[in-house]
């Protein structure tokens, strides 16, 4: 059967957020109280001390992207300014230094007049909506699957060079961590004290280890570990989990929660994030997923600028109306994970698709939509790119520890590298499953697999195997091999943006035709089993046949 995944070039005026992964919890409490954003026009009469406020990692990582310590960004909200809020909120929650912000609850009366204040440039409600029902999937124990979703990446690799991402600080944001502390996969992290910090944005408190048990099985697939099979390829790393989402609603009150956080891990020295949520249609537009529009795409790109690494799910929205990547997912400089099923070794129909609103690819990589994790004291098979994203945040850990002098830039773009598809990419795959072995062995030329050719006689195009199916070899496993039995071409327009991109198994692509189209010039990028052709129908037909 031929999978053929054709990209939606019309963005529609519709729009929340949604968890990755969680079961249905029925609706909002109505909230009797308004929230604000109220944004500030200076930091005038600040002070900040970089050495007294940040982690000692946090400094280094500035040092290592070669960024100031004395960033207005991060100088404190203007003391006054807070106190002037507070004298009129009904309830002050907190502030962001990145956004240069106050966010409160304020009566109607008290909200005209906070916005006549002569030092605020701005003020917004903070929304709440009814939680949307999830994708929920969750199943008995797959011995085969727990080690082929570190093996699709070639962790061996990693283990063998006694990397497993220590001294590497990876902060979680998620809905809770129930049955963390008590886990027998998690037990190390406990006994070794690899959990440096917590806290719960929701409750303003410390304590994150209830709630909800989506943050414990992302935790696990990063970091769990089955005896000597881990679950994810960082089981030394070091973490910091916040609570942000709550498990009755969905609203603009997490998206505080969610920028918070991030300044929250950032202060604290974290290396990478990892955040499997998403924000769809209930607070967002579709043509507003453009990297860079609502706050949370804002404070990404801030973070990243200040040398931290975003790990996040793309989502599941693949066969919804919806379809595409959810916020942040769709940030510029957010390494976004799909998911590609587990069986076939291609995208998982659930997992939604790119490009963000600004034509930006994404995904831009992809690893298992189904993976094994921990649950209560027992592991469990769940499905969601929630779950995708933590096997790429494991991987990243191994990398920087690899590599520590890279910038968060060198590390974002050699992942991307890494991708067993690379330098071929689509809308549903990015550039494919992040491999190990780009950081081990020297780049060489991927043999010849393939051509493209012109028939004269009917000028059509076609794919032509330099081999038969049947004499194809074998890779090291069958989780690699999967991977490398399919064939992916996409075809591009006058402008250069991929128009429709399509995946065959070998059998129908030995003498299939390429799409008729009028664009001589246009761009046609076909791959398989490492090699990668780029070229157009005139380049086809003016290359001799042999």
């Amino acid at each position: 059967m031929v999978q053929t995944y054709i990209v939606q070039r019309g963005w529609q005026l519709v729009s929340v957020f949604f968890f990755l992964w969680l079961p249905q919890l029925g609706l909002a409490q109505s909230n009797i109280a308004t929230k604000y954003w109220v944004c500030f026009k200076d930091k005038h009469q600040t002070r900040f001390d970089p050495l007294a406020y940040f982690d000692f990692k946090a400094i280094a990582r500035r040092q290592r992207e070669g960024l100031s310590l004395m960033d207005s960004t991060d100088f404190p909200v203007n003391e006054s300014y807070i106190a002037a809020i507070q004298a009129e909120a009904s309830q002050y929650v907190g502030e962001s230094r990145w956004l240069n912000a106050s966010i409160c609850y304020l009566s109607s009366q008290a909200a005209k007049r906070v916005k006549d204040l002569p030092f605020v440039s701005s003020i917004a409600p903070v929304g709440e909506l009814p939680l949307a029902p999830c994708l929920h999937a969750v199943s008995g124990y797959d011995e085969k699957l727990l080690t082929a979703q570190t093996d699709i990446l070639q962790y061996p690799l990693f283990a063998a060079q006694q990397l497993d991402g220590k001294n590497i600080t990876i902060a979680i944001f998620d809905a809770g961590f129930k049955g963390t502390t008590n886990n027998p996969q998690l037990q190390h992290l406990i006994d070794h004290k690899q959990i440096k910090a917590t806290y719960n944005f929701v409750t303003d408190r410390n304590f994150v280890f209830d709630y909800h048990s989506h943050g414990t099985m992302v935790l696990s697939c990063i970091a769990g570990q089955e005896k000597n099979t881990p679950l994810g390829c960082a089981t030394g790393a070091n973490f910091l989990l916040a609570r942000t989402e709550q498990t009755t609603s969905e609203s603009k009150i997490e998206e505080d929660n969610w920028v918070r956080s991030l300044e929250w891990a950032d202060k604290n020295g974290a290396d990478i994030v990892n955040s499997s949520l998403g924000y769809t249609h209930q607070l967002y537009l579709r043509n507003e997923m453009t990297g860079h529009t609502h706050l949370m795409a804002k404070a990404a790109n801030t973070a990243f600028a200040k040398g931290i690494l975003i790990v996040n799910s793309a989502g599941n929205e693949g066969q919804s109306w919806w379809e595409i990547v959810a916020g942040p997912a769709d940030s510029d400089s957010i390494l976004t994970v799909g998911g590609i099923d587990p069986k076939s070794g291609i995208h998982h129909p659930q997992s939604s698709y790119g490009p963000n609103a600004s034509g930006v690819l994404k995904p831009n990589v992809s690893a298992f939509f189904s993976a094994i994790v921990a649950v209560g004291q027992k592991m469990q098979t769940a499905d969601g790119t929630s779950f995708s994203a933590p096997l790429v945040t494991g991987f990243a850990a191994c990398v920087w520890q690899l590599h520590p002098e890279w910038t968060v830039q060198q590390v974002f773009h050699e992942i991307q590298k890494s991708g067993h598809l690379y330098p071929y990419f689509d809308y549903a795959h990015g550039y494919g499953v992040p491999q190990a072995s780009h950081f081990f062995e020297p780049a060489k030329e991927a043999e010849k697999q393939f051509d493209l050719v012109f028939h004269a006689q009917d000028s059509s195009y076609h794919f032509q195997l330099c081999e038969p199916v049947s004499n194809m070899r074998h890779f090291e496993s069958e989780a690699q091999d999967t991977l490398r039995n399919f064939v992916y071409y996409h075809l591009c327009d006058e402008q250069g943006n991929m128009t429709v991109y399509h995946v065959l198994i070998p059998q129908e692509f030995h003498g299939a035709e390429l799409e008729q189209s009028d664009c001589d010039d246009c761009l046609i990028r076909a791959h398989y089993r490492g090699q990668t052709i780029e070229t157009t129908r005139k380049k086809i037909r003016q290359t001799p046949q042999k």
